[in-house]
């Protein structure tokens, strides 16, 4: 078996890298290859996420509110809260994303909640983990968690190196 000397080229641009204050090896900014992803390229999906997180909790809306109206409130209190996050990470990336992670966290937790020990006003739903709107809400939610813990650990980076936020 032959072995392969060290790529130098490679080790000498991550060395550089970390010295001018871009991402170093191992940072949620960096991609496989050494290739430098920004978060702005994300945003677009995290505005769709939070999109789609109001798109369907406003499809059981209605029926919700009819059934069981303080889990009704909670779903519009999402469906607000989303959209205007979703505006926020047009203007403001980090509290956008914040906001984005927050709000899909939470919704998270409230399906989880109403899956085992049930909600206040509805036992109902204990168990009742594979209702096709809640396994959407549950991908959408996550990949949402997902993109706005890289997408702020890189704007986290990127302020720490002194390179001026978006």
């Amino acid at each position: 078996m032959r072995a392969f000397p060290p790529n130098s080229v490679k080790q000498a641009a991550a060395a550089t890298d970390n010295r001018d204050g871009r991402a170093g090896r191992g940072s949620p900014a960096r991609a496989r290859g050494g290739q430098q992803i920004d978060e702005a390229l994300l945003r677009p999906a995290g505005f769709i996420g939070l999109l789609g997180i109001a798109m369907i909790h406003f499809v059981d809306l209605f029926k919700t509110w009819k059934e069981r109206p303080l889990i009704g409130v909670a779903f519009l209190a999402l469906i607000i809260a989303c959209l205007l996050a979703a505006g926020e990470l047009a203007r403001n990336p980090r509290r956008g994303w914040q906001a984005a992670g927050i709000l899909a966290a939470l919704a998270l937790l409230g399906y989880i909640v109403s899956r085992t020990w049930g909600l206040p006003t509805s036992r109902d739903d204990i168990g009742n983990w594979a209702e096709p709107l809640g396994l959407a809400a549950l991908f959408v939610e996550g990949l949402v968690v997902a993109m706005s813990v890289w997408a702020t650990a890189a704007l986290r980076g990127r302020a720490g190196a002194g390179v001026p936020q978006t």
